[in-house]
């Protein structure tokens, strides 16, 4: 299942939910890359303005989740990524994208 607004490509697997009314400001992605590398292509930060979203890596294998868009991650136009199982982050939109918070192992 693809969140509304993101642009998936991968050989691996997203599982992820988002919800209607007042949690629809936040999206949990879960991501399970056993398969190949997951690529998230972020929508444009102003048209998310206002919305949290969560993605982790849950499985152990060497491939990556790589997170990008259009829009500066941090002031930054490389992509962010994923490496080891349980790596996580959380973007929030407004005039950009902003790192929220993360999670490393």
């Amino acid at each position: 299942q693809t969140p509304i607004g993101y642009s998936v490509s991968n050989t691996g697997t997203l599982q992820g939910w988002g919800n209607t009314g007042y949690y629809a400001l936040k999206t949990m992605n879960l991501l399970n890359t056993a398969t190949g590398n997951v690529l998230i292509n972020l929508p444009s930060a102003a048209s998310a303005s206002g919305r949290l979203h969560f993605f982790k890596k849950i499985s152990s294998d060497v491939n990556t989740v790589s997170i990008s868009g259009s829009t500066t991650i941090d002031g930054d136009l490389s992509p962010f990524i994923l490496y080891k199982q349980w790596d996580c982050v959380t973007l929030f939109a407004a005039d950009s994208w902003y790192v929220a918070a993360y999670h490393f192992e």
